[in-house]
């Protein structure tokens, strides 16, 4: 049996959640605001069923405050509201999942069958800036809950898709909803610049080093320095500069 705590300021709403929770043979905690939840929080709550839009702490605010607190409990994300930033935000701080309301019966015993063992992860809150995603069909919730999960780790993130389906917007919000966002963004398309230039295009070069070098060049990687550099189109590139 779970113990899960769940979180809305609509009390009809809060009720139904507690009701149904307790007929799948769990237990209900209810909380009507985040800074409520907060104070409720102990070693015993298995899972938080947590709304988005409430008066006074904010669900994304106080998903922060639960994940910063250690071993935090998972944390599900409950909106009838979902945009790109909040379900990037989300995901990003930490949240178990984000999903929309109502939520039903079926669902929400599907929901707690797969939470995880509670474990320790810290995450950073940071400013939601505007991604430039539109759309909330599950497939983009997909590629919003993925930008989400990737947008912090410090590790090269391949994008794929046809031209004109978005790679750039999806580079964006990663940089956006990640710590690096007060750095630049740089973004080079890699078959748009000659291959003879494309060397000094990434990595810069000194003033005199080739014909036509009149000035010292920092080039795109030192650019980008802290930031994100997103290279456009790499598989036009040459495969020695591939490598």
């Amino acid at each position: 049996m779970a113990t899960i705590l769940i979180v809305d300021d609509d009390a009809a709403l809060r009720d139904g959640l507690a009701e149904t929770v307790t007929d799948l043979g769990h237990r209900a905690v209810t909380a009507a605001s985040g800074r409520e939840a907060i104070g409720m929080l102990s070693s015993d709550t298995d899972a938080v069923l947590l709304d988005l839009r409430m008066p006074g702490i904010d669900g994304i605010e106080t998903l922060s405050r639960i994940r910063a607190g250690g071993d935090a409990p998972p944390v599900i994300v409950l909106t009838a509201y979902a945009s790109p930033e909040n379900t990037i935000e989300a995901m990003r701080l930490g949240a178990f999942d984000h999903l929309l309301k109502p939520i039903g019966r079926d669902a929400l015993r599907e929901l707690i069958e797969r939470l995880p063992p509670r474990r320790r992860q810290r995450r950073d809150s940071g400013r939601v800036g505007d991604s430039g995603l539109i759309g909330t069909s599950e497939a983009m919730r997909r590629v919003q809950k993925t930008i989400g999960l990737a947008a912090d780790a410090d590790a090269t993130v391949l994008i794929r898709g046809e031209t004109g389906t978005g790679k750039e917007l999806v580079a964006r919000a990663l940089h956006v909803h990640s710590r690096r966002s007060t750095a630049p963004f740089v973004a080079v398309n890699c078959a748009a610049i000659p291959q003879d230039l494309l060397e000094s295009e990434l990595f810069g070069h000194i003033k005199g080093s080739f014909t036509g070098a009149a000035s010292d060049r920092s080039g795109a990687f030192r650019d980008a320095g802290a930031g994100t550099l997103f290279l456009d189109e790499i598989g036009d590139m040459p495969l020695s500069m591939q490598a």
